[in-house]
C-alpha cells in the first residue's frame, strides 16, 4: 500500500510497536489506517498524518471491529453469520440463517468483500479471510443474537440431505437447545466410534453429560459410550481423568440400573488399566460382578478381565480361578458373537498365563463374523493372540493371526487396530530378523496413539542398539519404561527392561542391570509367569555373575526350568538353554557352556530368532576359545560376524570382529555408519521378494515363503517400484532384468526356492 521510499523510521516503529510484527496485526492496521482516511492517496503518492495523530489500536480484536463498525448493517450482519457459520458457506445460508432477504444479503456480502474481511474460499463458497478476524467478530456478537444465529442456520442445515450431523450438533449446542443438542451430539459420537475416531467422541460426550443428566437411562447410554471410547483411545492426559470422574459419578447413581452400573465399573477398569492405576481398576471390576448376576456375557466379561494378568502381584492361581468362573458361563450366553468375542478372550488370558489350553481354544475361533461389530471383536482378539504367539515363540501362528487380523480389519473400519497388527507385524519383523527397511516402517507409529507409540520405539530402540547407537536406544528404553506402568506386566516394558539392562552390562555397570529388571523379575518369580521372562532372565542371569551372585542365577535357572517342562514355548525354552549355559561358564565350565550355547543358538535359530541365535553363536565361540579349541572357535566367531554383519547388528560385528583381528583373522569390512541405507538400489530383503514376484507368487504366497506378513511384502514390492521407476508388477519384473539385479537367482534359472 505505502512505497517502501516514503515509509519513515518513525511510522515503522509505531506500527511495530502496537503490532510487535504480526502479519495479521501489521495488515489490519495499515487497513483501518486507509479507513480512517490516516493514510490517504495525494495524487499518486500515499500521504499520511504525522505520527503523533495516528491511533494504531494496540489489538488485532480492537481493529477488526472497528472496521466493522464502519461497514453497513447488512454487511455487518453477513460478518457475524459467517463467524457463526465458521466455514465456507454459500450466500443462500448466509441469506437464511442472518434473517436478510436476498438484496440485503447480496448488498452486504459484496461490501464484506470488498472490506478484505471476507473473500470466497471456493467458488460460490465465502469465509473469512483470517481466523483471527472471525473469532473477534463472532466474540462481539450479544449471547442472545448469537444463539438466535445459530439457531436460524442448524434448522436450515436440517434440511439438507445427507445431514452434516457434526455441523448440526455445534449449532444447536451454541443455541442452547438441549434436548435436540443431545440427539445430535450422540449421534456423531456413534459416527465417529463407528469410524474408530474415539478422541472424537471424547470430545463430545463429556460436556453433553455435564448438562444432560436425567433421565438416568439416557445419561447412563452416554457414560457408556464415552468409557467405551476412552478405552479404545487409551488417553493418558487430562482428558482421560474428566472421563474417570464423570464415570465415578455415574456408578454412584442411585436411580441407574444394577446391570448398567456394572458395565460402567468394567469400563471404568479399563481407563484405569491405561493410566497404569491398576489397584483401583482391579477393585473397581470385583464390584461389577454382583451388578452383573443376571447377565452372563457382562459377568463372564468381568470374571476375565480379572483373570488377565494385569498385576504382577497376584498369583497365577487366582487369575485361573476366575477363568474357571467365566468358561462356567460361555455356553449361556445368549449370542453367538458374544461367546466367540469371550471365548477369544478367554483364550488369551489361558495364554498370558502360560497354559497349554488357550491354543485349543484359541484354535476353535472361526475366521470371520456377520457383523462388522462382530469382526473388530475378532481382530482384536487375533491381534492379542498374534502378540501372545511371539511370546511363546510360535511364529508361524502369530502370522496366520495378523494376517487374519487384517483381512478382518480391511472389511471394516478400524483404523487403530489396523495401526495395532502393523506394529505386531513390526515387532516379527525386527525378531525374525527382517530388519532392512524396518526403521521407516515404524517411524510413522512412534508419533501414534500410545497403543502403538511404545512398541514403536521400542523396535527403534532395539535397532540403535543392534546398530551401535547407544545413546538413542537409551532414550527410547527408558521412555517405554516410564510410559508402561511398573506393576504392569507389560512385554514391551519388559523388552525394553532387559535391553537396557544389556546395555548397562556392556558399560561394565551389572548393579545398574540389576536395579533396572529388579521389580519386572520379583514380579515374575512371585506369580509364576515364567512365559514374559525370555528376555529378562538372560540378561538377569548375567548381571547375578557379573556380581558374583551365582547361587541366585542358578534359583532363578530352576524355577524358570520347572515352568517350562511340561510346555511347548519355543522361545522361553530357548532362554532356558541360554540361562543353562550362561549358569555353566559362570561357574566355571566353559566346555560345557559352549555345548549349551550351541544348543541354545540352534533354538533361536529354528523359530527363527537369528539376532539372538547370533548372539549365542558368538557367547559359544568365546567358551571355545576358553577352552582353547582356537581353530572351532575362530570360525565359530567368524561365522556370527558375517551374520551379525548381514543383518545389519553393526555394533556386534565390530565386537566379534576386533577379536578375530587380534587373532589374524580377517573380517568383513565394518560399516561404521549405522544400518545401510541404499538410496535408490533395491535392499536384499527387497531384492529377495522381487525375485519370488518375477517368478509369478502373488503376494501372499511370497508371504509365506519369507515368513512376514502380505501387507509387509506390498510395502516391499511399492519400494523396490519406485526406486526401479515403474508402476506396475510386468513392469517391475522387465526392469528388474534390464537392471540385472535378478542376475544371483539360482544357477539352473528356476524359480527361487522358498
Amino acid at each position: 500500500m505505502l512505497a517502501a521510499d516514503r515509509i519513515s523510521d518513525e511510522f515503522v516503529a509505531l506500527l511495530h510497536e502496537r503490532t510487535a510484527g504480526v502479519p495479521l496485526a501489521l495488515e489490519e492496521s495499515v487497513l483501518l489506517l486507509a479507513d480512517r482516511r490516516d493514510v490517504f492517496r495525494r495524487g499518486e503518492e500515499w500521504a499520511r498524518h504525522t505520527v503523533d495523530r495516528l491511533r494504531v489500536p494496540t489489538t488485532v480484536r480492537d481493529m477488526v471491529l472497528e472496521r466493522v463498525a464502519r461497514l453497513t448493517p447488512q454487511a455487518q450482519r453477513v460478518l457475524e453469520t459467517s463467524a457463526v457459520l465458521a466455514e465456507p458457506t454459500t450466500a443462500q445460508i448466509l441469506e437464511v440463517a442472518g434473517a436478510l432477504d436476498a438484496d440485503e444479503t447480496r448488498c452486504g456480502l459484496s461490501a464484506a468483500l470488498a472490506s478484505g474481511l471476507l473473500r470466497e474460499a471456493s467458488p460460490g463458497r465465502f469465509a473469512f479471510r483470517h481466523v483471527l478476524a472471525m473469532l473477534a467478530v463472532y466474540e462481539a456478537i450479544p449471547v442472545s443474537e448469537r444463539r438466535q444465529l445459530h439457531g436460524r442456520a442448524a434448522r436450515h442445515l436440517e434440511q439438507l440431505t445427507p445431514q452434516p450431523i457434526w455441523q448440526l450438533a455445534h449449532h444447536y449446542r451454541e443455541a442452547h437447545e438441549i434436548p435436540v443438542w443431545a440427539r445430535y451430539a450422540e449421534a456423531a459420537a456413534d459416527l465417529a466410534a463407528e469410524t474408530g475416531n474415539h478422541q472424537a467422541v471424547m470430545a463430545m460426550l463429556p460436556d453433553l453429560l455435564d448438562e444432560v443428566t436425567s433421565p438416568a437411562d439416557q445419561f447412563g447410554r452416554l457414560a457408556r459410550k464415552l468409557g467405551q471410547a476412552a478405552g479404545f483411545a487409551a488417553a493418558n492426559d487430562g482428558t482421560a481423568d474428566r472421563v474417570i470422574a464423570l464415570l465415578r459419578v455415574a456408578v454412584a447413581r442411585d436411580d441407574l440400573k444394577p446391570v448398567d452400573r456394572g458395565q460402567l465399573r468394567l469400563l471404568l477398569c479399563r481407563i484405569l488399566i491405561n493410566q497404569g492405576r491398576l489397584d483401583a481398576a482391579y477393585a473397581e471390576i470385583e464390584r461389577s460382578i454382583p451388578d452383573l448376576d443376571d447377565t452372563p456375557v457382562l459377568a463372564a466379561r468381568a470374571m476375565i478381565g480379572l483373570a488377565w494378568p494385569w498385576l504382577g502381584g497376584r498369583p497365577a492361581t487366582e487369575h485361573l480361578a476366575w477363568l474357571d468362573r467365566a468358561a462356567k458361563l460361555l455356553p449361556r450366553l445368549p449370542s453367538s458373537s458374544e461367546r466367540i468375542t469371550l471365548a477369544a478372550d478367554h483364550a488369551t488370558a489361558l495364554l498370558m498365563l502360560g497354559e497349554e489350553s488357550g491354543w485349543r481354544g484359541a484354535g476353535e475361533l472361526p475366521t470371520g463374523a456377520s457383523t462388522a461389530a462382530g469382526r473388530r471383536d475378532l481382530a482384536r482378539g487375533f491381534a492379542n493372540l498374534s502378540q501372545l504367539a511371539v511370546a511363546w515363540g510360535r511364529y508361524r501362528p502369530a502370522r496366520t493371526w495378523l494376517e487374519a487380523g487384517a483381512r478382518l480389519v480391511d472389511s471394516t473400519t478400524y483404523p487403530v487396530m489396523d495401526n495395532i497388527l502393523r506394529i505386531s507385524s513390526a515387532y516379527m519383523d525386527y525378531c525374525t530378523g527382517a530388519w532392512s527397511d524396518l526403521d521407516a516402517t515404524v517411524a510413522e507409529f512412534a508419533q501414534a496413539i500410545p497403543l502403538t507409540r511404545m512398541s514403536a520405539r521400542l523396535i527403534q530402540g532395539l535397532l540403535a542398539l543392534a546398530g551401535g547407537s547407544t545413546q538413542t536406544a537409551e532414550q527410547a528404553f527408558r521412555e517405554v519404561i516410564d510410559g508402561l506402568d511398573v506393576s504392569r506386566l507389560a512385554d514391551d516394558r519388559l523388552t525394553a527392561e532387559a535391553a537396557l539392562a544389556r546395555l548397562q552390562l556392556a558399560g561394565g555397570a551389572a548393579t545398574d542391570a540389576l536395579a533396572a529388571t529388579d521389580a519386572s523379575m520379583e514380579a515374575i518369580m512371585s506369580t509364576g509367569l515364567w512365559l514374559w521372562a525370555t528376555d529378562l532372565a538372560q540378561v538377569r542371569v548375567d548381571a547375578l555373575i557379573e556380581t558374583e551372585s551365582v547361587e541366585q542365577a542358578e534359583a532363578l535357572l530352576r524355577q524358570f526350568t520347572a515352568w517350562i517342562v511340561d510346555r511347548d514355548a519355543p522361545a522361553p525354552a530357548a532362554a532356558v538353554i541360554a540361562c543353562q549355559a550362561r549358569v555353566a561358564e559362570g561357574s566355571g565350565d566353559p566346555r560345557r557352556a559352549a555345548t549349551l550355547f550351541g544348543q541354545a543358538a540352534r533354538a533361536w535359530a529354528e523359530l527363527p530368532r537369528p539376532y539372538d541365535a547370533l548372539l549365542a553363536a558368538e557367547r559359544r565361540g568365546r567358551c571355545l576359545l576358553a577352552v582353547g579349541a582356537d581353530d572351532e572357535a575362530l570360525t565359530a566367531l567368524a561365522d556370527a560376524q558375517q551374520g551379525l554383519f548381514d543383518l545389519g547388528a553393526r555394533r556386534d560385528a565390530n565386537r566379534i570382529a576386533r577379536v578375530l583381528r587380534q587373532r589374524d583373522v580377517e573380517v568383513t569390512r565394518i560399516w561404521r555408519g549405522g544400518r545401510r541405507g541404499y538410496g535408490d538400489e533395491l535392499s536384499p530383503r527387497e531384492l529377495e521378494v522381487v525375485r519370488f514376484v518375477v517368478s509369478g507368487l502373488t503376494n501372499r504366497q511370497v508371504a509365506e515363503a519369507l515368513f512376514i506378513s502380505p501387507r509387509t511384502v506390498a510395502e516391499h514390492v511399492s519400494r523396490a517400484m519406485r526406486k526401479l521407476g515403474v508402476t506396475s508388477r510386468t513392469a517391475l519384473a522387465a526392469a528388474a532384468m534390464r537392471a540385472t539385479v535378478l542376475s544371483d537367482t539360482n544357477e539352473s534359472g528356476g524359480q527361487p526356492t522358498p
